[in-house]
């Protein structure tokens, strides 16, 4: 396998995907083409798979609707063990939303999230439901000038929410907005233009009256890690990205003192992604980690701090090219592998890790029982994952955000699937029984990092 390529887990799918949510896909991939900066670079890199230049350079989920029966890598077994049922809480229709990509943000007894298509203009919205579940509240819609396609979950402060979107606003490369938890008009407090970063793929940190976050692309289309005032104004650059020191970040950061911690989704040593540090009043990012493929290849999401740990997930490599769960000194040094996905029990994890107690919970976007992705769980000292469940498409298919807990309960969304075929917003119960600690997998560390 080519380093730095995309590995096998988003080829050979089926032509059954969804057609109506395909051609969305082709329709923004043109528009951002047109843009000439981050994507231009992208489509002359992956033109051998448009849907894989579509997950993988601006986040999108392969089309919603049925994947692929066939697997290329190894066949389900005729009974695949489930400890726990999902819940379907809300359907997404299209009007009320649809393809919701984020993880949630949980306030008292209600849910917030976003969609990255649908509402009112059909460029997405932001949402509330109940945790019991009902009906799907659109708190504000998108319209392009106030932003399009968020792709990132929510924080709250007070009675307000932020979030960036992908594309829209003043530039078409995307914003830093707020709406209130009540519903009502967006604010839209900063317009990326390219030379102050582009295409805000993650969420937001906040610390104090400050926003931090990242952009997949702009400076050079490697992206930047950048802060902002709460109120709104003109973005900082506080690190750029060139390659050798990652290349497009795209999760939300995690804060740790003074410093700020991420992945990038290409770079670094193999060209295959890293895990970075940068100080949070800015600096030259650290690379701490390089994957190389057979320690996993391409993170795209945040990572979960334990103590002096960073875990985090790989939407592709390991051994079996289906994606990893692994670890990573706060310090730096090589990653450990803690679960090599094979398909049967899940593939493409592309999602964040939730914890509870010593127990890691995350999803897949395909893979399990029906292929069409899963809810595991994994010891931190690694081991074999436990799938909790396996979507099918009525309860929802094709998860591409983490986990919340509240309780002994997760709380996600689907992004496709459901009543509808636009996705959904579940939740299901932890097991009382916890899976057995076993060996994590032994895999051949790549070169110490400078």
């Amino acid at each position: 396998m080519e380093r730095g390529s995309i590995s096998r887990p988003f080829q050979n799918h089926s032509r059954a995907a969804s057609t109506s949510l395909f051609v969305k896909r082709l329709k923004i991939m043109q528009n951002t083409h047109q843009n000439g900066r981050l994507f231009k670079v992208y489509f002359s890199r992956h033109l051998h798979s448009l849907r894989i230049a579509a997950l993988v350079l601006i986040g999108l989920a392969i089309g919603p609707a049925a994947m692929a029966q066939s697997w290329p890598l190894a066949t389900a077994p005729a009974a695949l063990a489930q400890k726990s049922t999902i819940t379907t809480l809300a359907n997404f229709n299209g009007s009320n939303g649809s393809t919701p990509m984020a993880d949630l943000t949980l306030s008292g007894s209600t849910l917030y999230g976003t969609t990255e298509f649908g509402g009112a203009y059909g460029k997405g919205e932001v949402f509330s439901v109940p945790t019991k579940g009902g009906k799907i509240t659109v708190l504000a819609s998108f319209n392009g000038k106030n932003g399009n396609q968020p792709q990132a979950g929510l924080i709250l402060s007070g009675s307000t929410l932020y979030g960036t979107t992908i594309l829209g606003g003043a530039y078409n490369d995307g914003t830093v907005y707020s709406v209130p938890t009540e519903g009502g008009k967006i604010t839209v407090l900063a317009s990326f233009n390219g030379a102050n970063g582009g295409s805000p793929k993650g969420g937001l940190i906040l610390s104090g009256s400050t926003l931090y976050g990242t952009t997949l692309g702009g400076l050079g289309n490697d992206g930047a890690v950048f802060s902002l005032p709460k109120n709104g104004g003109m973005p900082t650059v506080l690190a750029r990205f060139k390659g050798n020191n990652g290349s497009h970040p795209g999760g939300r950061l995690t804060l740790i003192g003074s410093t700020l911690y991420g992945t990038t989704l290409y770079g670094g040593a193999y060209r295959c992604g890293t895990v970075f540090s940068v100080p949070i009043t800015g600096g030259t990012p650290t690379v701490l980690a390089s994957f190389n493929g057979d320690n996993g290849q391409n993170p795209r999401e945040n990572l979960t701090l334990i103590g002096n740990t960073l875990y985090g997930t790989t939407l592709n490599g390991g051994t079996n090219g289906c994606g990893t769960v692994f670890s990573v000194p706060t310090t730096g040094g090589a990653p450990t592998i803690l679960v090599n996905f094979n398909g049967t029990n899940g593939h493409a994890p592309n999602s964040s890790l939730a914890l509870s107690g010593s127990i890691l919970y995350g999803t897949t976007f395909n893979g399990g029982a029906n292929h069409k992705g899963t809810v595991f769980s994994v010891p931190t000292m690694g081991g074999t994952p436990t799938i909790l469940a396996s979507f099918n498409g009525k309860n929802g298919s094709l998860p591409t955000a983490g986990l919340i807990l509240s309780g002994s309960t997760l709380y996600g969304t689907t992004s496709g699937g459901g009543a509808y075929g636009e996705g959904t917003v579940f939740s299901i119960s932890i097991p009382a029984s916890t899976p057995t600690p076993t060996q994590p997998p032994s895999v051949s560390p790549p070169s110490p990092q400078k």
